[in-house]
C-alpha cells in the first residue's frame, strides 16, 4: 500500500515536471520567433529610410536606434 502511494506521487510529479518542460520550451520558441520578427521588421524599416531619405537622415538615425533597441531587448547585441 505504501509503495503504491509513493509510486503514484512520483508519477504525478514526473508528469507535472514533463508538462512544465514542454510548455517552457514552447514559450521560449515563441519569444525567439517574436524577437526574430521584430529585428527583421526594424532592419526593413531602416533599409526603407535609407532608400527614401539617405543614410545620414534623421529618419535613418531613428531607425538605427530602434533596431539597436530591438537587438538589445532580444539579447542579440
Amino acid at each position: 500500500m505504501l509503495v503504491g502511494k509513493i509510486f503514484q506521487k512520483t508519477a504525478m510529479c514526473a508528469a507535472l515536471f514533463a508538462g512544465l518542460v514542454v510548455l517552457g520550451g514552447a514559450a521560449t520558441t515563441a519569444r525567439a520567433d517574436d524577437c526574430y520578427h521584430r529585428i527583421q521588421t526594424r532592419e526593413w524599416k531602416l533599409r526603407q529610410a535609407i532608400e527614401r531619405h539617405g543614410p545620414n537622415s534623421w529618419e535613418a538615425r531613428h531607425e538605427r536606434n530602434e533596431l539597436a533597441k530591438a537587438q538589445i531587448s532580444c539579447n542579440v547585441r
